[in-house]
């Protein structure tokens, strides 16, 4: 018999703060009630991740090993353990039938999901917005937002808006039913922001937008003429006049049609002093108005005191507030045509994603008497772990499936629910929670609080515990204790760890300060793990490229491995292993992988041999070179690969690994591969859950055709610095944690967000629940902070809504994202096992809440609040620079011994190793003075390239590419084909064209043809110089030149389109240019004659002599 849902005398709830033996505790529990007598079959846990489901299994399982319980343990793969939509997936194809559904009906995966809802709604989406694009425009969405002027932080993206709302509808079951309503109670929550904004006599003070058009425009008018009538002072006048044609279009504008000249955000910048961030508008525009808009549009004593310098009263009038319940029902039609559209598409194809997994089993559960009968035979006890991060339907399945068992486990920890973003609900949880634990009168609910920390040193623990503790205004559940038996193997634990401040001044300083810290680190011999946690991914990925840069070995989660050579010869291998008769990529292989003995002299012999049949002849001779054997029996058996074989097979048949032990960061590197073969097996099963073909020649066409490059796995080895987001490092441990936190300024909330029910009823989570919406129009200008220099009005007026004293009943919403950033710095805060590194700015505003102060000193911290007081916090202050054009390299220290998967002897220790590029070659001051560059000759008319912007690396690659191919060999057709696959894989199309690339490398063949007309030409040679102090730069020369006489030339492409190209070329490439002489010099024993640098975007020849 089912339980009543007040009946909670079964429920444990295990509240597990980080670091304190969550898994041990599950394993702990789940291993004693099964030694008890517990069938393991009869078990349900769910937890949210499979690695973390599979690391329970296999915990619980050594337990009962070595506890003796050997039967028990080879029962326990009969468990139900798992996801939850692994666990949802078992029992909806057990009960397909019953939910109107095959029993091999296939799952959507994220991915998968992600492009059928796209296919199924874009078509919708366009059709919204080419129907009512002056609305959207007029709403600020259509406005193009890359410029920093708008404020990042606020959703500009339609279609994004689109999805937020579309997932928190589906998420939360909300149906069409509720349309209507949703609507008018956000068109009512913009009524109310606007009616505080502007009273009605003012509005009727000002009058319509019409009237409001003319004022301003006369204000810009009244500027004009008292700087001719000589009222302004001379300087001032002289500045209009001079602008004066920018004056006359603002007010042409303003005076015809501005609804169609401007949106509503770029009226409130004219309105606003901010006339110069307007197209055509000119900086100086926006002073001599300032006055005479102040008098016109004073503030109210209200909007004063606030520190509103000027009111904005385009926002009380009747087209604006017109436009804004116009567009909250357009989205919401558009969200719910969206949802019934992709439903629709999905039963066509007989499809369900994880949603509709939830959803139908939760439907068995509440309408299908036989479902909970056979949950009530089969099962006895439910295991939710991490119940932090479920969402609301998962909720709602659990605490069904708790009346039918009888034993329920909740282990978690809500302070850190994180994952908000992927659907999860924390206020929803932490309500849940703790109606659970009201209902503790000490014969219902058991709750564990753990309350030891078996990860933390003394010294970062009693930060966190001091910090956090003014954070969440609590000590329960918030305080860790250092355990007796810590204690007794370390007697001075509690003095043992480090907290450390590093200090930034400018964000863009923040890369280089981190790789000086960790550089010093190494040198100190810190030992163990070391994470650099960021809250923005564009901030790691920055600091990944400095620590590379300085030849420091790191990696990072999802970062994109293409650049790598040992994942281009992986993909290039698997290319050619489904299809032998890939010839381009037989030719990479032979370019990439020095094992092959045409690898130097390809393109050379390839030239020798003028006829067709001649060169196919030599391919297949190359194709079937003994190096190519093992390679060649993985494609022999290629159709009966899975795509992890084959990728696994591809990486042994090229020796990768071999090739990785040759470097001095093997750990770091061996993350690209093992990024690839779990791209492999997630393709696999992707298309496996859908009944498609799940080939490795699938997967090789997929990664080819999309160019969605596998990511790379973090490696974790030792000296490795994982560099990873705040988010992704939930679950992880470190022995030393480096926080990266930054001032993120104002922060503006969602525009669509979840309206919690009055109360929460545990017989119906899911009801009372609904979406808000409110257009994020006037929060779109540029982000100014409450100073002498006044608020963004817009967002001073939105801002009303959450005040807690003017909207008691929107504060929740305000706290709920204050609370999230909270959490998010406790899951980062709380990573490491013997320090904390805080790099951060020096007034500690990144640390700062509204519950805690933070203020740093020469040597403590100091941490206030009003309910705990003051307390004084010792903290190491390190010197790191963000500078270093005078300093070297870092010279690293060896690396840990080989892992495992090499078997092979250890290194010695004594050798150093740090890696660079040859670009970061300079020369002292007196030597760049004896360097001479010279034109050499003209190619032909710059190139005219498309403006706008455009990576200058990714640009350099697609035109040494195209260099560095036999190009030369192609036909016109042929050429045109080949420049325009390169420039569309390094996406430069819209920068370059195919035509353009052409044209360059044409005429700098015929230069070559001409200047050099007998010599041998050799393309991409790679070469390593070692320096002094042992460091190495690799790189690759771009040309080798060989004349008949055996003297040598060195080319290099650069694609410098500035105006100075010679001083600019001795100064920045000098240093490089002159080293691959010293390299070519110590290995042919002859110095190049000439070093030359081919411009091509400004069509030039320099030589450089030195």
């Amino acid at each position: 018999m089912s339980k009543e849902t007040s009946d909670f005398s079964h429920y444990t709830i295990i509240e597990a703060s980080a670091g304190s033996g969550k898994t041990y505790a599950i394993t702990t529990e789940l291993s004693r009630l099964i030694s008890q007598g517990v069938d393991p079959s009869r078990v349900i846990a769910t937890t949210f991740t499979k690695a973390a489901a599979a690391d329970l299994e296999r915990r619980i399982g050594e337990r009962l090993l070595s506890d003796g319980f050997d039967t028990q343990a080879r029962q326990l793969p009969a468990a139900l353990m798992g996801t939850v939509n692994s666990i949802t997936d078992t029992i909806v194809r057990r009960f397909a039938l019953d939910s109107g559904i095959s029993p091999d009906i296939a799952v959507l995966d994220e991915v998968s999901e992600s492009t059928l809802f796209h296919a199924a709604c874009a078509g919708i989406i366009a059709q919204a917005m080419q129907d009512h694009r002056p609305l959207l425009r007029r709403c600020g969405y259509g406005i193009d937002v890359s410029n920093s002027r708008y404020t990042k932080t606020v959703a500009h993206d339609w279609n994004a808006v689109i999805e937020d709302m579309i997932s928190l509808l589906r998420a939360n079951r909300i149906s069409g039913e509720s349309k209507d309503k949703l609507i008018e109670k956000s068109q009512q929550l913009v009524e109310d922001a606007l009616k505080l904004a502007i009273p009605t006599a003012r509005r009727e003070q000002w009058g319509t937008s019409r009237d409001i058009d003319e004022q301003l425009a006369q204000a810009y008018e009244d500027v004009l003429v008292q700087a001719e009538n000589g009222t302004l002072n001379k300087r001032t006048a002289a500045v209009v006049l001079s602008d004066e044609k920018a004056y006359r279009r603002v007010i042409e504008n303003l005076r015809d049609k501005p609804r169609e000249k401007y949106s509503w955000p770029e009226l409130l910048n004219i309105q606003q002093i901010k006339v110069s961030q307007l197209p055509g508008a000119k900086k100086t525009m926006g002073a001599p108005v300032q006055k005479i808009i102040r008098e016109h549009f004073a503030p109210s004593d209200f909007e004063a005191n606030h520190n509103v310098k000027v009111a904005s009263p385009y926002l009380g009038t009747a087209e604006f507030i017109s436009d804004m319940k116009e567009i909250i029902a357009l989205t919401f039609e558009t969200a719910f045509s969206c949802l019934e559209a992709y439903e629709a598409a999905k039963s066509a194809a007989g499809l369900i994603d994880f949603t509709d997994q939830e959803a139908r089993t939760l439907d068995l559960l509440l309408e299908k008497p036989e479902v909970r009968d056979w949950i009530q035979e089969s099962y006895d006890i439910l295991v939710v772990d991490e119940f932090q991060d479920t969402n609301p339907m998962q909720l709602a399945l659990f605490l069904e499936i708790g009346k039918l068992v009888d034993q329920v486990i909740w282990v978690g920890d809500t302070k850190q629910s994180i994952y908000g973003f992927r659907g999860s609900d924390p206020v929803l949880m932490n309500e849940a929670a703790r109606t659970i634990n009201s209902r503790l009168d000490h014969t219902q609910v058991s709750r564990n609080i753990l309350s030891d920390s078996w990860r933390t040193d003394g010294v970062p623990l009693r930060f966190s515990n001091e910090y956090f503790k003014r954070v969440f205004d609590n000590t329960e559940n918030v305080i860790l204790n250092i355990p007796e038996q810590r204690k007794e193997q370390n007697p001075d634990i509690e003095e043992s760890g480090r907290l450390e401040f590093w200090e930034f001044t400018k964000v863009g300083d923040i890369p280089g300060i981190v790789a000086e810290g960790i550089s010093q680190l190494r040198k100190e011999g810190e030992e163990g793990s070391i994470a650099v946690l960021t809250r923005q991914g564009d901030t790691g990925v920055e600091i990944l490229q400095e620590l590379k840069r300085q030849g420091i070995p790191a990696t990072g989660p999802d970062m994109p491995v293409e650049e790598n050579l040992e994942v281009l010869l992986l993909l290039a291998g698997l290319r050619w292993v489904v299809d032998q008769h890939d010839t381009a990529a037989l030719m990479e292989i032979i370019t990439l992988w020095p094992q092959h003995p045409a690898h130097r002299s390809w393109f050379s012999a390839l030239a020798d041999v003028a006829d067709k049949a001649e060169r196919r002849a030599l391919l297949r001779e190359w194709a079937q070179d003994p190096c190519f054997s093992t390679l060649s029996d993985v494609a022999d058996n290629s159709a009966r690969l899975s795509p992890k074989q084959a990728v696994q097979q591809v990486i042994d048949a090229l020796d990768l690994r071999g090739y990785l032990s040759t470097l001095s960061n093997p750990e770091s590197r061996y993350g690209a591969l093992l990024g690839c073969v779990e791209a492999a097996e997630q393709w696999e099963d992707r298309h496996s859950s859908q009944g498609l073909p799940a080939t490795a020649s699938g997967f090789v066409s997929d990664i080819t055709e999309s160019g969605n490059f596998p990511t790379a796995k973090p490696a974790r080895g030792p000296g490795n610095i994982v560099v990873s987001t705040m988010h992704k490092a939930k679950g992880l441990e470190w022995n030393t944690v480096i926080t990266v936190l930054k001032n993120s300024g104002k922060r503006y909330l969602n525009s669509v967000w979840l309206e919690p029910a009055q109360s929460f009823d545990f017989d119906h989570p899911l009801h009372g629940r609904e979406i808000r919406f409110l257009p994020a129009t006037p929060l779109i200008q540029k982000n100014v902070e409450q100073s002498g220099k006044g608020v963004d009005v817009g967002a001073f007026y939105y801002e009303q809504l959450w005040d807690p004293e003017l909207h008691p009943e929107n504060f929740a919403r305000r706290q709920a994202d204050q609370d999230e950033e909270d959490r998010i710095r406790y899951v980062a805060l709380t990573r490491s096992k013997t320090c904390t590194i805080l790099c951060t700015s020096a007034d500690g505003e990144a640390l700062t809440t509204p519950r805690v102060e933070v203020e740093f000193g020469p040597d403590f911290l100091k941490l206030s609040s009003q309910k705990f007081g003051l307390d004084i916090v010792p903290v190491h202050k390190r010197v790191c620079s963000s500078e270093d054009e005078e300093k070297p390299d870092a010279v690293l220290p060896a690396p840990s011994p080989l892992p495992a998967w090499r078997e092979e002897p250890q290194r010695p220790d004594n050798p150093i190793y740090s890696r660079f590029q040859p670009s970061r070659i300079t020369l002292e001051a007196e030597q760049l003075a004896e360097v001479e560059v010279r034109t050499k000759a003209s190619l032909g008319e710059p190139i005219p390239t498309a403006g706008g912007k455009v990576r200058a690396d990714w640009l350099g690659e697609a035109v040494h590419s195209y260099l560095a191919t036999p190009f030369a060999a192609l036909s016109h057709a042929q050429q045109e084909a080949l420049a325009s696959e390169i420039v569309d894989r390094w996406k430069v199309a819209h920068h370059l064209s195919a035509e353009q690339l052409v044209s360059i490398g044409n005429r700098f063949s015929q230069w070559l043809a001409t200047e050099y007309p007998d010599a041998r030409i050799i393309t991409e040679v790679p070469v390593r110089i070692r320096t002094e102090e042992g460091q190495v730069a690799q790189g690759w020369i771009d040309l080798l030149i060989e004349q008949p006489d055996g003297s040598l030339a060195v080319v290099d492409h650069k694609t410098y389109a500035g105006d100075n190209a010679e001083d600019h070329v001795r100064r920045k490439f000098a240093g490089q240019l002159l080293s691959y002489a010293d390299a070519i010099e110590a290995v042919h024993q002859r110095r190049p004659e000439e070093i030359m640098i081919h411009l091509p975007l400004i069509g030039t020849m320099l030589s450089l002599k030195g």
